[in-house]
């Protein structure tokens, strides 16, 4: 009898067990869920982190991507040498379309203003091409707070060859 009692317990405590073992998986499987918020494309930046004043502070263009002969060219605006800083504000229009705008150093407008839609880390025009890509920010560095690489012949973009803006705060 005392190994019929034995075996009882044994047989119970490997259903308990197993249950146990059951409900901790069925636990862990709803937060394996994917987000079904529909905010799958989200970038390394938020719209609202690009609302400021920028300065542009160095483009590279990327010649060699489009022409493999041609060498790539590092172009630096400083407030000493020509090209000067160049200035940009950039406004929320809606949730995700930000609007830039050149500003002169005395805050007048230059030129249009232009509207893109930040989609993850691409920031797509009116048109819904992608003009550019959003490929660092950190608002801790000193100078380099905001990396874009914009997309040959797009509105912020003349060179004719991708290139890579760098802008602080």
């Amino acid at each position: 009898m005392k190994n019929r009692i034995k075996d009882f317990y044994r047989i119970l405590s490997v259903i308990v067990c197993g249950l146990m073992l059951l409900s901790a998986l069925v636990a862990c499987g709803d937060d394996d869920e994917p987000d079904s918020s529909g905010n799958q494309d989200q970038g390394i930046v938020d719209a609202s982190d690009l609302v400021r004043e920028w300065t542009l502070v160095k483009n590279i263009v990327y010649y060699s991507e489009v022409n493999s002969t041609k060498p790539d060219q590092t172009i630096d605006y400083s407030g000493t040498s020509s090209p000067k800083y160049r200035f940009f504000k950039v406004s929320l229009i809606d949730d995700n379309t930000l609007s830039w705008q050149e500003k002169s150093a005395t805050g007048s407008s230059i030129g249009s203003a232009v509207a893109y839609t930040l989609n993850g880390d691409n920031l797509i025009d009116n048109k819904g091409n992608i003009a550019g890509k959003v490929e660092g920010f950190d608002i801790s560095h000193s100078w380099n707070n905001l990396r874009i690489k914009w997309l040959a012949n797009t509105d912020m973009n003349t060179f004719g060859a991708p290139c890579m803006s760098f802008y602080m705060k």
